[in-house]
Formats: C-alpha cells, sequence, structure tokens
C-alpha cells in the first residue's frame, strides 16, 4: 500500500521546504465543510503552475490515513480551524496522478484498466476478505467495502483531464474514461464531458476558494511586488487585483529581477493572440 492508497505527507513535506511557499491551508476548511455534502464533488480548472498539484499533495497530507501529520499542519492556519483534528488523517485516500499513470501500461488504452487495477489491488490488502478475488470494478469494490465496514473513501486525482485532452480523437478511449468518473462519482455524462470542454459539478471559483487556491502573492510578499507591476501583471489574470494570481514563472522572474522578461513575454503573447 502508499502508492494509490493512503499515500504518506512526503510530497507535500517538499513544499513546505521549499524556500517559495505560502499556507493555504485555509481551504481545508472548506473542504472539511463539505465533506458529506452535495458539494462533495470539487474540480480546480486552474492554468498549469498555479499550484493545483501542491493543493492535492496537501489534501493528501491532511486527510491520509497513511501518515501521522499533525506536526506538519500545527503551525499552519488550518490548525485554528475548529474541525482540523475531527478531519486529520482519518480517511482511506486514493491519490493518483493520470499523467503518470500514462507511462506503465504501454499505451494510452490501458490506462484506465491500469489505475483500476492498481487501487483495487492495493485495497484487497487493506481490507482482507472483503472483496472477491476476481472483482474488476473499482466503484463496486469501493462499494462493498462502505457495504461492510462502512468506510467512505476520499478520491483525489491530479492531471486528471489528460486523456482527455490529449486522447480528444480516440473516442473509445474516452468513453472508457468518462464511464469510469461516472462510476466513480455517480455523475452524469453531461456533467463530466461537453465537447472539449471538461468539468465535475462544483468548480473552484468563489473568491474565497480562489484565494486559497492559486493567489501567489503572498509567497514573495507586497514590497517584493511594486505596484506598477501588480498592475501589468494583472493585465494577463483575470482576477481582480486584490485576488490577482501569478504563476510560478512569474514568481521566479520576481526572485531573479527580471520580471520585465516576463511581461515583454505576455505583451508578445497577447499581440500573437489578438484578433
Amino acid at each position: 500500500m502508499g502508492r494509490f492508497l493512503n499515500p504518506d505527507n512526503r510530497a507535500f513535506q517538499v513544499a513546505l521546504n521549499s524556500e517559495i511557499y505560502i499556507d493555504k491551508t485555509e481551504l481545508l476548511a472548506y473542504t472539511n465543510k463539505v465533506i458529506d455534502t452535495k458539494q462533495c464533488l470539487i474540480c480546480n480548472s486552474r492554468p498549469r503552475r498555479f499550484g493545483k498539484s501542491v493543493t492535492v499533495d496537501m489534501l493528501t497530507a491532511y486527510y491520509s490515513k497513511g501518515c501521522h501529520s499533525e506536526q506538519m499542519f500545527s503551525n499552519l492556519k488550518i490548525s485554528k480551524d475548529p474541525t482540523y483534528k475531527k478531519h486529520l488523517n482519518q480517511y482511506d485516500v486514493s491519490h493518483f496522478d493520470v499523467q503518470w499513470c500514462m507511462d506503465p501500461p504501454g499505451s494510452p488504452k490501458n490506462v484506465v484498466s491500469y489505475i483500476k487495477s492498481s487501487i483495487i489491488h492495493e485495497l484487497q490488502e487493506a481490507y482482507p476478505g472483503i472483496l472477491p478475488k476476481e472483482i474488476l470494478s473499482l466503484s463496486d469494490t469501493l462499494s462493498c467495502i462502505n457495504a461492510a465496514v462502512g468506510k467512505k473513501f476520499i478520491i483525489l486525482i491530479d492531471e486528471w483531464d489528460v486523456l482527455i485532452r490529449d486522447e480528444a480523437s480516440n473516442q473509445e478511449i474516452q468513453e472508457e474514461y468518462i464511464n469510469f468518473l461516472r462510476g466513480l462519482f455517480k455523475c452524469s455524462r453531461e456533467w463530466i464531458s461537453c465537447g472539449t470542454s471538461v468539468q465535475i459539478p462544483h468548480d473552484i471559483s468563489s473568491a474565497l476558494i480562489r484565494d486559497n487556491w492559486s493567489d501567489t502573492r503572498g509567497r514573495v510578499g507586497i514590497s517584493t511586488l511594486p505596484r506598477a507591476i501588480s498592475m501589468k501583471a494583472g493585465i494577463w489574470f483575470p482576477f481582480p487585483e486584490k485576488l490577482c494570481s501569478y504563476p510560478f514563472p512569474l514568481l521566479i522572474c520576481i526572485k531573479s529581477n527580471t520580471v520585465n522578461n516576463f511581461l515583454r513575454f505576455q505583451i508578445i503573447y497577447q499581440d500573437m493572440n489578438s484578433p
């Protein structure tokens, strides 16, 4: 166990050890709030390099029964929330990265079966005697465990749209993946796939959640980011200035005092894509 079921907290510890890190653990207060509600399905559709994977690592470290993270979170913002200890390391968590899962099975057409068999194998080890040896459906596996012992699972999928994006012309692969997600989340097809855009019912869009998920201003401090640069950078990211989100490349430019290079590139990019 530990690869797909109940991972440890080492990935999030790497983020905490890094030179640039801002405490966004208040997001956990929101996810705690929606557990066991109709709003428990969450999709974060931010662009690349906006901290989605770090957030998934944070969620894993907080919820997974495969680690003890009280010391890790004790000085972070979530520790002051009344729900903090109630949910800390209390759940069976399945966390997988679809991009990573593209390589081991050798072909995109085998990715879904690889994900299912890998998770089922670890669940069989964690819950011996409950599951039939030849069970093939992950949703049925989770249902059997829930019926037998009353356990619920938190499922975290990183790079979840890879098969939708990279295999857009392969209807068979897309159908299999969509049906896989439907089985896990009991979603209708329309909620999961709509033409070329993909979404899960509850997108991260409110100012409160947006601020905790992708705003990186606090990572470098207001004094490090002059107002003129803040206003210019805000042009390229459609958020109010107070919530302006700076992706990782801009943070690197700020640290190396080459932010003008970033803004110059953005101007060129905008000119190329202007109607």
